[in-house]
């Protein structure tokens, strides 16, 4: 899953117009959270992501994706993490 993250990060930093992403299920780690991190980060039109149901701890990457990115109309979910 690792590599499909990664492949998926790219994708996203090119992105202009996605706005709702659902990874429900996906069986994302915290490795592969780390490669969509920056492109989370740097996306100007995704307003909502849904990780529940992924293999994504409470560790420092998942504290860092909501310091760094919840802001005023973006929603990130992680409720059932796995």
């Amino acid at each position: 899953m690792e590599r499909g993250a990664y492949e998926l990060s790219e994708a996203l930093c090119r992105n202009k117009f996605l706005m709702h992403l659902n990874l429900t299920g996906n069986g994302i780690t915290n490795e592969g959270l780390s490669y969509l991190l920056p492109a989370i980060l740097q996306s100007d039109t995704l307003i909502y992501l849904n990780l529940t149901s992924n293999e994504i701890t409470s560790g420092p990457i998942r504290q860092q994706v909501l310091k760094d990115r919840i802001r005023q109309g973006f929603t990130a979910r992680f409720v059932h993490d796995s």
